[in-house]
């Protein structure tokens, strides 16, 4: 996770960049789930649990989420290697914290390397 960002648009057209080092450590990513972990409180574990559906296509579900009800607890994205062998996962991190009031809330996709 060490230095990958995500560009973004500020609300004032100001282009911005959303640190992954400032806010992930590690992801680990299972069979069937990955485990992100925080940087600022390292006993924080967010769990994804996914299953494959198709071809580069996955169903994420946010088990962090506090109510299971929400429309965007589980989700159809795109999980794939790009031409840099790196996994792309599309729409896996939370944009904002508080963001998380707006229904769907945003998400960035994320670019992972093995370590």
């Amino acid at each position: 996770m060490e230095g990958q960002t995500y560009p973004y648009i500020y609300g004032d057209d100001t282009l911005g960049h959303f640190a992954y080092s400032t806010y992930y450590k590690t992801i680990v990513i299972s069979s069937n789930k990955m485990i992100a972990t925080r940087r600022s409180e390292a006993n924080i574990r967010h769990e994804y649990h996914y299953r494959v559906l198709r071809d580069s296509i996955i169903e994420l579900e946010r088990t962090y989420l506090q109510s299971p009800e929400r429309p965007d607890y589980k989700l159809e994205t795109r999980m794939y290697f790009d031409e840099n062998h790196h996994l792309i996962i599309e729409k896996f991190c939370e944009a904002e914290h508080n963001m998380t009031q707006v229904l769907p809330p945003p998400y960035y996709s994320v670019m992972l390397e093995r370590k």
